[in-house]
């Protein structure tokens, strides 16, 4: 976990179960190893007494009521993607185009690697019209940009690294997606 560079992870606001770690032990945990809270992917709300059975799985969504559960990502603290590897901020980049609307921090990350020579200008420009053009990139993001870095879309290429790294989702994702969201702990 210490060179994890995300992590999603199922958090709960309230519990459920007994000796069940709360959101705020998770983020201890989670901060202790160098990541910080970065953005909710999902979130699941407690409908209150009153919402009709017809509308509580709408309410669950989209309802400004408490939160129950989500998924949560982690990131390596922002202060320390400048001294990561060129490797490291591809994959970081490439994560963040994949999996969440992150176009501030995919832009800052494409820079970072403009700077050191590992993206072209043009290139720059390409990520941040990918990810600006398709919110985040669960049917775009990561083919194209792998494209970006000589991938094929369907995995890394060499410079990059295998898309063993990156574990299906159970559930939300078309079969053969090739930006398949990683379940669980991250790369």
């Amino acid at each position: 976990m210490a060179r994890c560079l995300v992590v999603q992870t199922e958090v709960a606001f309230w519990p459920f179960y007994e000796n069940q770690p709360s959101f705020a032990d998770q983020d201890r945990a989670l901060q202790a190893l160098g990541l910080q809270f970065f953005a909710m992917q999902s979130v699941n709300r407690f409908p209150l007494a009153g919402v009709p059975q017809r509308l509580r799985r709408q309410s669950r969504r989209r309802d400004a009521g408490p939160w129950v559960d989500g998924d949560a990502l982690y990131v390596r603290q922002i202060a320390q993607w400048p001294g990561l590897s060129t490797r490291e901020l591809q994959h970081l980049l490439l994560l963040l185009a994949c999996v969440t609307t992150a176009l501030s921090a995919v832009c800052y990350l494409a820079d970072l690697l403009q700077a050191r020579g590992a993206l072209g200008a043009a290139e720059v420009r390409r990520v941040q019209d990918i990810v600006a053009a398709g919110g985040h990139g669960p049917r775009r993001g990561l083919a194209h940009a792998a494209h970006i870095f000589g991938g094929h879309g369907h995995g890394f290429d060499h410079r990059i690294g295998p898309a063993a790294h990156l574990q299906p989702h159970r559930g939300h994702r078309a079969a053969g997606d090739p930006c398949q969201q990683p379940a669980g702990l991250g790369v």
